[in-house]
């Protein structure tokens, strides 16, 4: 197998700190979403349900929604034969650029337009979700504390959802 030692670096340190409040700010994004629909009275106080079968209206959410199940795949295949690096490598460029810099920024304008509104909340807390899932073996504690402020129904540790 060879030496695998890794190479301390302060770099990656800021990195993943600059990651977490990355991952932090955008649920707070996408909590403020919902919770400004519960406020207007939108969405009952308690009731936020992801539908079991999220239907893509625009071609940003086809987008966001395909590539996310590319990263499941790629994540799966990776955590399988121990590249634990090149998962989380592929999980940050994931988050980072395809859901944050571009679905997020998308969404805003989506937000705006009553016929997406519902539909572009349920995809944002659904691939915030399923990230916290695929992140939650190398972030166990931002990502639980984060699932746990989550208003969806039913849930129970992150560590024990199926992806």
């Amino acid at each position: 197998m060879g030496n695998q030692d890794i190479r301390w670096s302060e770099e990656h340190v800021v990195a993943g700190q600059k990651f977490c409040n990355k991952i932090w700010n955008s649920a707070r994004f996408a909590l403020l979403q919902i919770l400004n629909s519960i406020i207007t009275k939108q969405i009952p106080r308690g009731s936020f349900q992801i539908s079991k079968t999220i239907k893509p209206k625009t071609t940003a959410d086809k987008k966001i929604l395909n590539q996310l199940t590319k990263i499941k795949k790629s994540t799966e295949k990776d955590l399988d034969n121990y590249r634990f690096g090149q998962a989380l490598h592929k999980l940050y460029e994931f988050f980072w650029h395809n859901f944050c810099d571009k679905y997020i920024e998308i969404s805003k304008k989506q937000m705006a337009d009553d016929k997406l509104q519902k539909n572009t909340q349920e995809i944002l807390i659904y691939i915030l979700l399923s990230s916290l899932k695929l992140l939650h073996p190398f972030m166990p504690f931002i990502t639980e504390e984060i699932y746990q402020q989550l208003p969806i129904k039913n849930k129970k540790m992150l560590m024990i959802e199926k992806w």
